[in-house]
């Protein structure tokens, strides 16, 4: 980590606690265990998926939605292995959104989920257009969990199974370096596990599709269209739809996201309101 990412970090800090002084009023701790897995004795990993929290400068609403769901999230039973951030993080794509969104994590998800994953998504190219939006938004990821990746794609074995975050090279384009990235990742992917890949938006790029579809027990997950919890099978891929977390773009559904279990035979999707504490639609895929 360099200095200047090292200094920024300890500034999240502390912004995120000066922020809490903020918030504390509005959004209460959780009362006792929120989240509980469905078969906590057999279960080998669970990931809390969120997408589209467009946050926005001086936007209390953003802030408050936030730190109500990483609340929720803190109040698992069980430890998150990972939280997943599938793009549209910023609404512009700004420093101080930037700020604000890892000022919030700072405090509110310090120890709860052992890895954090942040994909991009179009709106955080609003600032800034191609390798310089990539730069920013890996400053303040690698200030936040000491991540070194300098490209806008990512990969990491948690439990053994691959997690991929698949952000576009150019706003959302994907390059052949990328393309061919991932065939590598995939490639060397633990045979018999599942593979998760996050995407902002629905992909239909017919080459990274094809590299995908080679592999059994691919979940792809995408965010960008604020619509309900939606997962279907399409080629071989279980794909994903998220709902959107901000209420400004997320709607009715503001406040949704998933909860996944995965187990040794099957991965099981649960749709949950975190702000309200809900449940919601809820898939359970096999796994071949």
């Amino acid at each position: 980590m360099s200095i200047l990412a090292f200094l920024n970090m300890i500034f999240l800090k502390i912004l995120g606690f000066l922020l809490s002084a903020i918030l504390v009023w509005t959004v209460p701790c959780p009362s006792g265990v929120t989240i509980v897995p469905k078969d906590q004795a057999n279960l080998k990993l669970q990931v809390s998926v969120l997408s589209d929290v467009h946050m926005q400068s001086f936007e209390y609403t953003g802030f408050q939605e936030l730190s109500k769901t990483l609340r929720d999230i803190s109040g698992s039973k069980v430890t998150q292995d990972a939280l997943v951030f599938v793009g549209d993080n910023t609404m512009n794509g700004q420093i101080f959104e930037y700020l604000m969104f890892y000022g919030i994590l700072s405090h509110y998800n310090p120890v709860r989920a052992a890895n954090t994953l942040v994909t991009m998504g179009n709106h955080d190219f609003m600032a800034a257009a191609g390798q310089a939006a990539v730069d920013r938004h890996n400053f303040f990821l690698r200030s936040y969990n000491g991540a070194q990746n300098t490209e806008a794609y990512d990969s990491q074995v948690i439990n053994g199974c691959t997690f991929i975050i698949l952000s576009g090279d150019e706003y959302e384009a994907l390059s052949p370096a990328a393309v061919d990235w991932l065939a590598n990742t995939m490639a060397a992917a633990a045979p018999g596990k599942p593979v998760f890949v996050f995407r902002h938006d629905s992909l239909y790029d017919s080459a990274v599709l094809s590299v995908l579809e080679q592999y059994p027990n691919v979940f792809l997950f995408n965010g960008h269209w604020h619509t309900p919890l939606r997962a279907w099978a399409s080629n071989g891929i279980t794909r994903v739809n998220l709902p959107g977390l901000h209420s400004h773009e997320g709607g009715e559904y503001a406040g949704e996201g998933v909860q996944m279990e995965v187990y040794t035979d099957k991965v099981l999707l649960r749709g949950r309101n975190y702000m309200t504490g809900e449940w919601g639609a809820e898939y359970e895929i096999p796994l071949s």
